[in-house]
């Protein structure tokens, strides 16, 4: 084909099919190219400004809700407390680790508390838990309307209810012993029909036994608010709970206590397979993955002997 004379540029400005497809795409990736600075910030990991000011919106979180959740956070064992986070009645000469902390005392402060109890410590009077050390005087007068104190008692078994009639020094109360009362007994408590009654036997069975009464709210589909009408009349007689040997145990059978899970059973069998038979109960406490907590709630249902 001859060059046209006439136009002699018009070679250059004609296209085949394949050119103008190449100059389709051309245009096309361009006007991607021009709005691609405007759809990135949206594509990509957000930069580390845009991170802190999006945290500084959602840590701004309405006071109502703030508030709310700081009522049943529990405290970190290094900071004091500072509100209850569940106000409740309770004995301090028997509340767990776990009553004290929901009551709102530091973690710390409740393992003092156990261990001066632990070396036989007694609280014989309400006001005696101003001298908690590291309770202030406020957080005192708010939990000292809550305390009941036990008063000393003897006992005369009903053997027909499993029920115990304590004489105090003021008046006489039918109480329920925690450890021998059968199920007519607790179905008798208002609010605990047989399923509860049934449930409440075979929580303290698989323990071994109470060692308080603030356990007994442990049971499934107990309704704190019926623990809480029932804890009063219920008592802990003189009973000794039945213990797991931790040197003679399988992993299953330690694993079967309500306390005891199969990580914590197994790191008991694997510190007695590497290091010997446990001399002391207290060894437990050398194993990393036990901590202070789960040994105060295991230490009365373990025996090495």
């Amino acid at each position: 084909m001859q060059p046209d004379k006439k136009h002699p540029f018009k070679r250059y400005l004609t296209f085949s099919a394949s050119e103008r497809s190449a100059i389709g795409i051309l245009l096309i990736l361009s006007f991607i190219l021009f709005l691609l600075p405007h759809i990135y910030p949206n594509l990509v990991k957000p930069s580390a400004e845009r991170i802190e000011n999006e945290g500084k919106k959602n840590n701004a979180v309405p006071n109502d809700f703030a508030d709310n959740k700081s009522q049943h956070a529990l405290p970190h064992t290094n900071e004091k407390a500072d509100q209850p986070s569940r106000l409740f009645h309770f004995d301090p000469n028997t509340a767990s680790i776990e009553d004290w902390k929901l009551l709102g005392l530091p973690e710390k402060t409740a393992a003092t508390i156990i261990r001066y109890r632990m070396k036989g410590g007694r609280f014989k009077d309400p006001e005696d838990i101003k001298k908690i050390w590291g309770l202030t005087a406020e957080m005192a007068n708010r939990l000292m309307p809550f305390v009941r104190i036990e008063a000393p008692v003897w006992h005369n078994k009903n053997e027909e209810t499993g029920s115990v009639v304590i004489k105090k020094r003021i008046e006489n109360v039918v109480l329920l012993d925690i450890n021998t009362a059968n199920q007519e007994a607790w179905e008798s408590l208002k609010g605990v029909g047989p399923t509860l009654a049934g449930r409440i036997i075979k929580f303290r069975d698989k323990l071994g036994g109470f060692i308080s009464v603030q356990q007994v709210g442990e049971t499934y589909g107990l309704p704190d608010s019926t623990f809480q009408k029932i804890s009063p009349l219920l008592v802990n007689g003189a009973y000794k709970v039945h213990q797991v040997n931790i040197n003679l145990s399988t992993i299953e059978q330690l694993s079967k206590h309500p306390y005891i899970n199969f990580r914590t059973a197994k790191a008991l069998v694997n510190y007695r397979d590497q290091n010997g038979f446990f001399q002391d109960i207290q060894d437990v406490k050398k194993i990393e993955s036990i901590s202070e907590d789960i040994f105060l709630k295991i230490e009365k249902y373990l025996t090495i002997e």
